[in-house]
């Protein structure tokens, strides 16, 4: 017979659980300090991460939140030292934005998703990640009034890697949405000398020139990527 020790804690977590919020899976830190452990958070973000990964985005985002304010400065009655301690050692709320906001993202919460990813640019203003994410989350909109905000946090991606070929990309998309096709080809030659192997970034590149009325302005872009399939076929 199957131990309870086998069962992910996600699965026993959603057996017995009623349904969950953030409020529900409080542990009213500010009526009980003492409740506090230094793992709290961090068990939190732990349970958090499974239900993410189980595509169940609300109850992750839930439990994210939590984590969030048992690491802010609302454990009242705890000591400045102890208080230090849980915030600097022992957790990290980077990577508590981080899935926040992709589970915000793929909940299609884009508004909620963004903000996530700015308070880790506000944690840490050279976060590459952080800015690519906020750029290639407001590309996902689909909405032009994005479009500029798209490439202004990609811009800020690649100003801090700027031999990252995907911080280009994110801006060739991003003026996309506005359908500013001469930055998007310009962004795209930047990443294909970054990543010369990149067929994706090839056929957008292609796609984009005949789209204007330059067509044969494609045809450099045709002849390296017919070169790169054939290498590719014979690795």
């Amino acid at each position: 017979m199957n131990d309870f020790k086998t069962i992910p804690a996600v699965f026993l977590l959603l057996f017995f659980a009623v349904p969950v919020s953030a409020e529900n899976i409080s542990l009213k830190v500010e009526e009980d300090p003492k409740a506090i452990s230094e793992n709290y958070a961090l068990s939190l973000f732990e349970l958090g991460k499974e239900l993410y990964e189980a595509k169940l985005y609300e109850t992750a985002i839930a439990y994210f939140l939590e984590a969030e304010r048992v690491s802010s400065n609302k454990t009242k009655g705890t000591s400045s030292k102890f208080a230090a301690m849980f915030k600097d050692e022992f957790w990290d709320n980077k990577e508590n934005y981080y899935f926040l906001g992709l589970a915000y993202r793929d909940s299609k919460s884009f508004k909620k998703a963004i903000e996530a990813f700015k308070k880790i640019t506000e944690l840490d203003k050279e976060n590459y990640d952080a800015f690519l994410l906020i750029g290639q989350t407001y590309i996902a909109t689909n909405k032009k009034e994005y479009g500029s905000e798209a490439v202004s946090a990609c811009k800020k991606a690649v100003k801090i890697k700027e031999d990252f070929a995907d911080g280009y990309i994110c801006i060739a998309k991003g003026s996309m949405v506005n359908n500013i096709k001469k930055s998007a080809v310009k962004a795209l030659e930047k990443a294909l000398e970054i990543n010369p192997r990149d067929m994706p970034s090839y056929k957008m590149v292609i796609e984009i020139i005949e789209s204007t009325n330059k067509p044969e302005e494609a045809e450099p872009f045709k002849e390296k990527l017919a070169i790169l399939k054939g290498v590719l076929e014979g690795d």
